[in-house]
């Protein structure tokens, strides 16, 4: 009898063994370690609806086809990268990556079949329409409209109109390319004759009524220092260091004048051209020359590195203080004291004289953007929180897609204590900015876990350790997940949340649901944030 119950207890616990086993299996196959193609289609099938796992499928085979030599085999894996394509579609219509791979292939083949390229076109318009595309689709756009204007058999000269009007828009616009961007693809585009008409055209007539625009400024500038035309780029180049043009992280001259001096003489003497560095001689200059913004700017930009070499060496001589009191609990700390008192007074005067110049320049030209970013975190250090925060919400106002002012206003609202406004600007940036967790400091004394260096992470992670911050910081985060149920990036965020909170469970169910949005790694592997969660296991 006894012997019976005891089997009919086994098999009651095999079979909910057998239960558990089940879903587990269930969820299993939403999960896939590693790259192996045929493990990555199995799992896809167990899942159809799994974004994240049809991505990871076309990453994979997209770069086997970049390897092969084989005309068959790269056949057959863009068959398959373009039906898996197709189904990710239909899943989601919004994932602008479908878009970005289909106008590569689509410019891919237009050597053979002209009408490709306006078939690319129509992928990146449909990427556009779901917000803002980089660099490398936006000069695709440009190469796609030229080509139809060329072709031999159908020329459209209205196209290459229709790119240089394209051109000028993106180049007066706050997502401008960097300046070498700029003058590398202007060296290109200009050699054809409609484009460099049509684009200086309207460069010249839209710079003529807006001066005080630097993008503008720079774009003529490079088109003319291309063109060979150094003395009329010298006279842009000057009006526009009048108005606040300069190098704005290390305050000297904007890079443009060193490649017109390789070219020809420096002409027309002028107070922006001081070529140094040194804070007492701009001070004299920015006496003499209060109408020059640049010179205002520059000397703001020189005291705020001042500030930031002070801090560098005030964190150098805590660390060897550090050391010598191990070593010696009852060293005479005085001197040393009294020198960090020293350099915390100069840096604190720095910030502060740094605060009225770069005022001075925004308001001379309400146009430098970056100019707000850098008052907002003067003021910041200098302790007027109520200030930066104002000043950086102003600047969010010109600029909503400025991710740095973002940054820097939940740093700020941070100091004011301020969870949730930290939070929400937070999540506005993580919508946008994915999770990299390659950059993390790793083995870092005193810390089990690596260290995040980006702004936000680090932001994140300090609300984590505060237990009312981190639940803000969740319901924040969650709230903005149930609003954009496509995101990946936020979810993706959330589980790192759970992650440095120590909740693997919610971290891992995060990162599904993540996956399941479309997050993804490289070349068929899993995101790295799971990689860096779950090492090689099972999540």
């Amino acid at each position: 009898m006894n012997r019976t119950k005891a089997i009919a207890g086994i098999s009651r616990t095999i079979g909910l063994l057998l239960v558990l086993a089940g879903l587990l299996a269930a969820q299993e196959p939403t999960v896939c370690i590693g790259s192996d193609i045929d493990e990555l289609r199995t799992a896809s099938e167990a899942a159809p609806e799994n974004i994240g796992l049809r991505m990871r499928i076309v990453r994979r085979q997209l770069d086997e086809f970049l390897k092969t030599d084989n005309q068959r085999k790269a056949r057959d894996l863009l068959t398959e990268v373009e039906t898996q394509l197709g189904e990710i579609q239909k899943l989601g219509p919004d994932v602008s990556y479908v878009y970005r791979v289909l106008s590569r292939q689509h410019y891919r083949k237009a050597d053979k079949d002209p009408s490709e390229y306006q078939a690319a076109l129509d992928c990146i318009a449909k990427q556009e329409a779901l917000g803002e595309i980089d660099f490398e689709m936006r000069t695709l756009k440009v190469r796609c409209l030229l080509r139809l204007g060329w072709d031999e058999n159908d020329p459209k000269p209205e196209r290459i109109v229709e790119a240089a009007r394209y051109v000028a828009d993106w180049f007066d616009s706050p997502t401008a390319p960097v300046w070498s961007s700029t003058l590398a693809v202007l060296s290109t585009w200009l050699l054809d004759l409609s484009f460099r008409q049509e684009l200086l055209g309207i460069v010249e007539a839209r710079y003529a009524e807006t001066p005080d625009n630097m993008n503008l400024a720079l774009t003529l500038a490079g088109a003319y220092y291309t063109l060979g035309r150094n003395e009329s780029a010298w006279r842009v180049v000057h009006e526009a260091e009048r108005r606040g043009l300069c190098d704005d992280v290390t305050g000297g001259r904007h890079v443009i004048v060193e490649l017109l001096r390789k070219k020809c003489y420096e002409y027309g003497p002028q107070a922006s051209t001081y070529d140094g560095f040194n804070i007492d001689r701009l001070r004299e200059l920015v006496a003499a020359h209060p109408e020059d913004i640049s010179l205002a700017y520059r000397l703001a930009i020189r005291l705020r590195a001042k500030g930031f070499t002070g801090e560098a060496i005030v964190r150098k001589i805590d660390e060897k203080l550090a050391e010598k009191l191990k070593e010696d609990r009852n060293f005479d700390t005085s001197k040393i004291d009294q020198q960090r008192k020293t350099l915390e007074t100069g840096i604190a005067e720095a910030y502060r004289d740094a605060i009225p110049l770069i005022k001075t320049a925004v308001a001379g030209n309400d146009r430098l953007d970056a100019a707000l970013l850098l008052l907002g975190d003067l003021q910041a250090k200098a302790g007027q929180t109520d200030a930066a925060a104002a000043t950086l919400r102003e600047g969010l106002v010109r600029v909503p897609f400025f991710l740095e002012l973002r940054e820097k206003l939940a740093e700020v609202e941070a100091e004011r204590k301020d969870w949730k406004a930290v939070a929400d600007q937070l999540a506005e940036v993580c919508k946008v900015a994915a999770c990299d967790p390659t950059s993390w400091k790793r083995d870092v004394p005193g810390s089990l876990l690596p260290v995040p260096v980006a702004a936000r992470e680090i932001l994140m992670v300090d609300m984590v350790g505060k237990p009312e911050a981190r639940k803000i910081l969740v319901d924040t985060f969650t709230a903005a997940a149930k609003a954009d149920d496509r995101n990946p990036n936020i979810r993706a965020y959330l589980g790192m949340i759970e992650y440095f909170a120590g909740n693997k469970a919610e971290a891992s169910r995060w990162l599904r649901e993540a996956e399941r949005c479309g997050l993804c790694g490289e070349v068929g592997f899993e995101h790295p944030l799971a990689v860096e969660v779950f090492s090689r296991e099972r999540w």
